[in-house]
């Protein structure tokens, strides 16, 4: 419903990660437990992407804590949380923290996303050399198990990743 709605109001989604991967490559929406869905948008999108969350019954973490939905210092929201508490959204509109020294090349991972459909609702993945930065760029911080370290396997040695791109990036 959220990829859905989230379409019909002209927000591009680029679906991060696991709910990607579940689709696209596991094809199998089970293969890993999940804390949350990961979105990314373009930073101008943001208000009206928080719109639609509100639309569709999500609450904002962030409200309980008094911290600021668009915050200039992170590259995402506070997590946003389902009424019946079943789905957990993090609103993206970068990969880093804008105070990391190291940036991707944001407009970049615009220009090269494709189209795909997850949960069968239009949306795009990044491109494989981009999904692949974006896995090592957070696996050492946040993510420490088996199922990431095949996540990195499957995409680096299944999907035909361009090592001369992936170098470049």
């Amino acid at each position: 419903k959220l990829l859905q709605a989230m379409s019909d109001a002209g927000i591009e989604v680029i679906v991060l990660k696991g709910s990607l991967f579940a689709d696209v490559i596991y094809k199998d929406p089970f293969y890993k437990k999940m804390n949350d869905v990961d979105v990314l948008i373009r930073r101008r999108d943001a208000e009206k992407a928080i719109a639609v969350l509100k639309s569709l019954s999500f609450s904002g973490v962030g409200a309980l804590f008094g911290k600021d939905e668009l915050s200039s210092k992170s590259h995402h929201t506070p997590p946003y949380v389902s009424a019946d508490l079943g789905c957990v959204v993090g609103l993206h509109w970068g990969l880093v923290s804008p105070l990391s020294p190291w940036k991707p090349d944001d407009q970049g991972i615009w220009k090269r996303k494709v189209a795909v459909r997850v949960a069968g609702a239009p949306c795009f993945g990044m491109s494989w050399e981009d999904n692949l930065l974006h896995l090592c760029i957070h696996l050492p911080f946040f993510k420490t198990g088996l199922r990431e370290l095949a996540d990195v396997y499957n995409v680096a040695l299944h999907v035909g990743i361009d090592w001369k791109l992936f170098d470049q990036r």
